[in-house]
C-alpha cells in the first residue's frame, strides 16, 4: 500500500480546499470575537495634558470611549488633596494619577504603601495619557524596578496611548515661547523680546528662566489657538474651561513646572524612550497618536522616537490624525475612536502589519 497514491476526484480536492477556506475563516473570525472581547475588557482611562488644565472638556465629548477620567490635584475643584508625598507639586500630579489608577480596580496600599496587585486585573487596563501626562506611565516604569506598588499598578496595564506625548519638554516649551513671542511682536515688542530671550537661553524645561517666559506668554490672549486648527473644537474646549471649578489653574501650572526637573532630570528624552521601552518589555501594547498640524509636540521627533523603540512580540502602532493639532482627539473624536478600537481591526481586516489607512499608521510587531 505504500507504493500507492489515492488520486481523488475533482469534486473531492475542491471540497478539501474549501474546508481548509472555511478552516481559516472560523479561526480568524474566532480571533476577532476573541480580540474584540479582550478591547472591550479593557478599563480606559484619559489623562489630561498641562500641566494646569483638566479633563472636563473629555469627560463631555468622549464619555462613550472611556471609563473615567482624571483631572490633576486643584484648589479649583472641591475636592480633599490628600495622601501626597512630598511637597513638590509634580510629585504630587503624578501621586495623585496613580492613587487613581488603583481606585479604578480596587487595588488598595497596606501600611507600607505597597501595592497589591490581583491576578484578575492583570493588563485589565488602558491608559489613554494627552502631552505632558506621558510622565504619568513613564515615571510608573522608571521606579518599577525598585518599589513594589509601581510594579503592581504596571502588571495592571496592558496598554498605553500617548496622544500628542511631550517626551522633549524642553522643545516644547521653546515652541510655546516662539509661538507667543510672534504674537506679541506688533503689539508689545518688549514682552516679545523677553519671550524670545528666555526660549533661546532655556537650559532644560521648566528652569526659571522658561517659567519666565511663560508668565510673560500668558499675555498672549491668541496662545491657545495654536494648540487647534480646528476653532470650533477649541470653542468647545473653552466653553469647558468656564465650568466652575475647570478653570485653567495657573498657579498649579508654575508649581507643577518648579518641580518637574527635581524628579526628572534634564535628559527627558532619553529617560522617556528607556522607560517606554520597559513598559514594551513588560508586553505592554503601545500606541503613538500625533496630530498632523501639531504646533506644540513636535510630531517628526514623536515618530523618530518611536522608530528607537524595539517591539519584539508586542504590538506597537504610530498614528497621524490628518488636518489637526495638538488636540486630535478632540478636532476628529471619529478617527480617534477608530485608533482606540484599532487592535482589532488591525488584527482582523488587515492583518501581516498592514492597514487600512496606510498613509496614517506604521505597525510594529
Amino acid at each position: 500500500m505504500s507504493g500507492i497514491r489515492l488520486k481523488l476526484p475533482k469534486y473531492c480536492s475542491k471540497l478539501l480546499e474549501n474546508s481548509k477556506k472555511l478552516s481559516k475563516s472560523l479561526t480568524d473570525y474566532g480571533r476577532f470575537l476573541y480580540i474584540g472581547f479582550m478591547n472591550k475588557f479593557y478599563r480606559r482611562l484619559f489623562f489630561h495634558g498641562g500641566p494646569g488644565l483638566n479633563s472636563n472638556c473629555e469627560s463631555k465629548q468622549l464619555a462613550k470611549f472611556f471609563d473615567g477620567f482624571w483631572n490633576e490635584p486643584s484648589l479649583l475643584r472641591p475636592r480633599v488633596i490628600s495622601g501626597h508625598l512630598s511637597d513638590n507639586r509634580f510629585e504630587n500630579l503624578i501621586e495623585d494619577a496613580w492613587t487613581f489608577i488603583e481606585s479604578q480596580i480596587g487595588v488598595r496600599k497596606d501600611g507600607n504603601s505597597v501595592g497589591v496587585f490581583r491576578e484578575e486585573n492583570r493588563g485589565r487596563l488602558s491608559l489613554v495619557c494627552h502631552s505632558f501626562s506621558v510622565w504619568i506611565p513613564v515615571l510608573l516604569a522608571l521606579r518599577a524596578k525598585n518599589d513594589q506598588r509601581c510594579q503592581a499598578i504596571l502588571d495592571s496595564i496592558g496598554e498605553v496611548v500617548l496622544v500628542s506625548p511631550v517626551l522633549d519638554t524642553l522643545n516644547a516649551s521653546q515652541r510655546i515661547l516662539s509661538l507667543a513671542a510672534v504674537d506679541l511682536l506688533a503689539s508689545n515688542p518688549a514682552v516679545a523680546a523677553k519671550i524670545t530671550a528666555a526660549e533661546l537661553s532655556a537650559q532644560f524645561a521648566y528652569d526659571e528662566i522658561v517659567i519666565a517666559g511663560f508668565r510673560s506668554a500668558l499675555l498672549d490672549e491668541m496662545l491657545f489657538t495654536h494648540y487647534f486648527s480646528d476653532m470650533s473644537a477649541l470653542q468647545l474646549y473653552a466653553q469647558a474651561l468656564s465650568d466652575p471649578g475647570f478653570g485653567v489653574d495657573v498657579e498649579s501650572l508654575f508649581a507643577v513646572m518648579a518641580g518637574f526637573h527635581a524628579v526628572v532630570g534634564s535628559d527627558t528624552v532619553e529617560i522617556g524612550i528607556a522607560s517606554l521601552q520597559s513598559l514594551i518589555d513588560q508586553k505592554i501594547k503601545l500606541t503613538f497618536v500625533v496630530g498632523e498640524h501639531d504646533k506644540i509636540a513636535n510630531s517628526a521627533k514623536n515618530r523618530e522616537y518611536f522608530e528607537r523603540l524595539s517591539f519584539g512580540e508586542t504590538q506597537g502602532k504610530f498614528e497621524v490624525i490628518r488636518s489637526v493639532g495638538h488636540f486630535g482627539h478632540l478636532e476628529n473624536p471619529k478617527r480617534f475612536e477608530e485608533i482606540l478600537g484599532l487592535s482589532v481591526r488591525a488584527e482582523n481586516r488587515i492583518g501581516n502589519g498592514k492597514n487600512h489607512h496606510p498613509d496614517t499608521c506604521t505597525t510594529v510587531q
